[in-house]
């Protein structure tokens, strides 16, 4: 039993991260997405490039980058689905973004040649599936 609950919460990790990086695909074929600037969509500090912010018809547009409209919607599932997830680096520029210990253990078995990392541990006295794998990213 315990087998089968381990392959059920491994399957559906991954058809969460395939779900996750097929929206991520769609805003990198487009180069990102321009949304009005608000409380909750502030411009990206982390992104210099030309024509960030723009204003079409008096209102403040910004350029959201794949990376922040992946961080952007992991918050927002962050307290109503069971699945979480996140994007961190061994180098992250943004500072929020520094790996827990078990995902710097992840990242470092990425760059021995591991394809993904699987581990389970116990948080608070629950069962959890940590799953990992590498984010192969292009140029916007």
């Amino acid at each position: 039993m315990k087998k089968t609950t381990q392959q059920l919460a491994e399957t559906h990790a991954l058809m969460f991260l395939e779900k996750d990086m097929l929206y991520r695909a769609w805003a990198v074929s487009h180069g990102g997405v321009y949304v009005p600037v608000s409380k909750y969509n502030q411009p990206n500090p982390y992104l210099d490039i030309e024509n960030r912010d723009v204003t079409i018809a008096g209102k403040k547009y910004t350029l959201m980058n794949p990376a922040y409209i992946s961080r952007q919607v992991y918050e927002l599932g962050k307290d109503s689905i069971s699945v979480q997830g996140r994007i961190t680096s061994l180098d992250p520029k943004r500072p929020e973004n520094k790996p827990a210990l078990w995902e710097k253990e992840a990242l470092h078995s990425f760059e021995q040649g591991e394809k993904e990392y699987i581990n389970y541990a116990q948080v608070n006295e629950k069962s959890f599936l940590r799953f990992m794998k590498p984010l192969e990213t292009e140029e916007t």
